[in-house]
């Protein structure tokens, strides 16, 4: 019966939130609905009694925070994000929740990425809450900006107290994530002085320099990242992912460009590895320039023997669930909080397949099952 009534909740929620539409508008000024989705979550907060707080992470894009009072000292982080990826070419309504068929799901634009993780907080916190509190305080952190830049949860550890531990909403597909990949991203360009193409040999060719760069990427830089292995999340690994250049065909251009999208290992450097690869790259080819890192990200390794990973182990075994820790190579807020000194680990309902597809699903068992996690996770007295 309890995960008949935590499905009908957590639907509930997830339908209001995907009725506001929330899609991150990139580097433009606008808000794209996040702020929105902020204003939902603290009047929920309000009408419960508890305290919440809306602050602009980005100008006009807005973060919430909702704290709810424990028994004992120490706070439990549980943080995800309000922004959604676009909706063009959507086969299912993106701002409504479907039903399909008969397959146990639900869909719509951030079903799982990640309002569904949001929605399992918010009825997970309401259950505890009913008739009595919480063995430990709660924040719920709904963060702008996290499928662009993460300026929501930058904001966020700019004044974020000391926590027992955080728990980042992610499509995890019920896993326990501990580990997770660290992201570069930059760009290579190649600039030459253009010209007739009926004489190819009178001049570089800035394609050609950049075919030469990605076919050195694809079998050397590539190769050689595999001689390092981590244990849960294997080989680093690296991607040419747009190449541009040309202004006719008849042309030699001016100037090519590639772009590069490197997944590190936690006990790497990104901006060290930034700068041997500049320097690799400019000494082979004097034409080309790697510009500076358009991205950023830190990997992530949790502990697997910390006190938190021991109760979130436990909570996941109380709630029927896999308790074996994972890594995945995919990025979230959870490394910035790393970084800040949280114990953090990411955990969701869905599969992170169905992120951003044009069908974005997720399973109402998992949904359910996610919340009965959580209430484990906020109801266990054996806390630290």
């Amino acid at each position: 019966m309890r995960q008949d009534v935590n499905a009908l909740r957590v639907i509930e929620l997830l339908e209001d939130l995907i009725a506001i539409p929330s899609v991150n508008p990139r580097l433009g000024a606008t808000d794209g609905g996040e702020t929105e989705v902020a204003v939902y979550v603290d009047e929920w907060a309000r009408a419960h009694g508890w305290a919440s707080r809306m602050k602009d992470a980005v100008p006009a894009r807005a973060n919430v925070y909702v704290t709810v009072p424990g028994e004992l000292p120490g706070t439990i982080l549980l943080q995800t994000h309000t922004d959604t990826v676009e909706v063009g070419g959507m086969t299912v309504p993106p701002f409504a929740l479907g039903r399909a068929g008969a397959h146990d799901r639900v869909t719509g634009r951030g079903v799982c990425d990640a309002k569904g993780q949001l929605a399992i907080f918010m009825a997970a916190v309401e259950n505890v809450s009913r008739g009595a509190r919480p063995h430990h305080g709660v924040v719920i952190a709904a963060c702008v900006d996290e499928e662009e830049r993460y300026r929501g949860v930058t904001a966020l550890c700019d004044e974020l107290p000391a926590c027992i531990g955080a728990i980042v909403g992610e499509p995890t597909s019920l896993r326990l994530v501990v580990a997770q990949k660290g992201v570069l991203r930059c760009r290579i360009s190649v600039r030459g002085t253009g010209g007739h193409s009926s004489r190819p040999d009178a001049q570089l060719n800035p394609i050609y320099i950049c075919a030469e760069i990605t076919n050195y990427i694809a079998n050397d830089v590539s190769g050689a990242l595999r001689d390092r292995v981590h244990p849960l999340l294997g080989a680093g690994t690296i991607a040419v992912t747009t190449m541009r250049g040309g202004e006719g065909v008849n042309l030699i251009p001016t100037e090519a460009s590639i772009e590069i999208d490197q997944r590190t290992l936690p006990s790497d450097d990104p901006l060290d590895i930034w700068q041997a690869f500049k320097a690799d790259i400019e000494r082979r080819w004097p034409a080309a320039e790697v510009g500076p890192p358009s991205l950023i990200d830190y990997g992530m390794d949790a502990d697997a023997d910390s006190p938190f990973v021991h109760d979130v182990r436990r909570s996941l075994r109380a709630a029927g669930l896999d308790p074996s820790p994972i890594g995945v190579p995919f990025g979230s807020d959870a490394s910035k909080l790393a970084r800040a000194g949280i114990p953090t680990l990411v955990f969701g309902a869905g599969s992170i397949e169905q992120a951003h597809t044009k069908d974005e699903f997720i399973e109402i068992s998992q949904l359910s099952s996610g919340v009965r996690f959580v209430e484990a996770l906020l109801s266990d007295g054996e806390m630290a």
